[in-house]
């Protein structure tokens, strides 16, 4: 199993290095990071994700998220994927982090929402929390917060003592009513 993994990761990596700004690492624990910077946000849903699904045969999608890096470095958001292989011995996992950089004018990213269906709520979490908007997305509505709730919780710039946003969609649902 060993040869294989290493075979796919040089593969990999020879490939999308000739081509693209593409950097692989592997942690003693057994993680295999990769690391796509913006400019390659498509090559995720049309050829990353898939050729890890039909290779490396991954089965397990554990988490996608975004990190806000406001005034420390730039591109400020950065998409965050994390995939797991489950085999039958403790050498045929395999963890894989996906981290893709979105620079603040341009925060879509398409979904993977076609690829792995349980990322449909995860993405619409990002979307709430963060505004990182997906094409492609089957259902793009705010999860967590209301509709008309203008901000973003988990960006670095949300004010949280400005409760004028939480008032005015609070006195909404009361004006409406509740059905």
């Amino acid at each position: 199993m060993q040869i294989i993994k290493r075979r796919f990761q040089i593969y990999l990596s020879l490939a999308l290095f000739y081509y693209y700004h593409f950097h692989v690492r592997k942690y003693l624990s057994g993680c295999i990071v990769f690391d796509i910077c913006q400019c390659h946000t498509s090559l995720l849903t049309t050829w990353i994700v898939p050729a890890f699904a039909k290779h490396v045969v991954i089965t397990y999608l554990i988490d996608i998220t975004a990190v806000d890096y406001l005034d420390i470095r730039v591109p400020r958001y950065e998409m965050v994927y994390l995939f797991h292989r489950f085999g039958h011995d403790y050498d045929e996992n395999i963890r894989i982090r996906i981290k893709v950089e979105l620079e603040d004018s341009d925060i879509t990213i398409d979904s993977i929402t076609p690829i792995w269906s349980g990322a449909n709520w995860l993405e619409r979490e990002v979307l709430d929390m963060f505004g990182i908007e997906f094409r492609g997305h089957p259902d793009p509505r705010r999860i967590l917060m209301p509709e008309d709730y203008k901000p973003h919780p988990l960006r670095k710039d949300f004010d949280v003592r400005n409760r004028q946003p939480s008032k005015e969609s609070f006195e909404k649902a009361l004006k409406e009513g509740f059905e």
